[in-house]
């Protein structure tokens, strides 16, 4: 089973701030990207990641905010379901100044949805944080954890999406 979420930054010569990441799926089946939104940058994402595989991606952002954005990718958190039942959250700051920051969240997929998910809200609760972030949804049992060093450049995340009982790996 693939174990972290590793994300590169780098800084260019032009103050553009390059973001490379991977997502690990420790969920009970493939994850679909159900949405993203970019503050700051743009990024392209893997349409869908394998159970226990790692996807990579590529966000980049410029002056003066640098790569700001965060995505949700659906899954199960039951063999049985026929649908995608669950979400994950995955946001990140990486600024040209100042700390870099990560934020996840995870719970029923209708949280999600759109006109049910605050930007706004996520984009402040991003704000606030710190350089790791670990949820568990106390009703889907879903779990989500990354962590990003706290230096600017370069910048490793790791993070994994997954279910509490498959979940094999935390971070410390």
């Amino acid at each position: 089973m693939a174990s972290s979420t590793a994300m590169m930054t780098e800084l260019a010569n032009d103050g553009n701030v390059s973001v490379h990441g991977t997502i690990t799926n420790s969920s009970l089946g493939e994850l679909h990207l159900f949405d993203h939104h970019d503050w700051s940058g743009k990024g392209q994402y893997p349409p869908k990641i394998p159970q226990d595989e790692v996807r990579t991606f590529t966000h980049e952002g410029s002056d003066p905010d640098g790569s700001v954005a965060a995505v949700i990718y659906s899954g199960k958190n039951e063999a049985s379901e026929t649908r995608d039942n669950c979400g994950w959250l995955l946001a990140w700051e990486v600024p040209n100044s100042g700390r870099n920051k990560v934020y996840v969240k995870c719970g029923p997929i209708d949280e999600f949805q759109p006109g049910q998910i605050n930007w706004d809200d996520i984009r402040n609760i991003l704000g606030q944080s710190a350089d790791h972030s670990k949820y568990e949804d106390p009703d889907t049992k879903t779990t989500a954890s990354a962590k990003i060093d706290k230096g600017k450049y370069p910048a490793d995340v790791r993070a994994t999406f997954g279910v509490a009982k498959l979940a094999s790996s935390e971070f410390t």
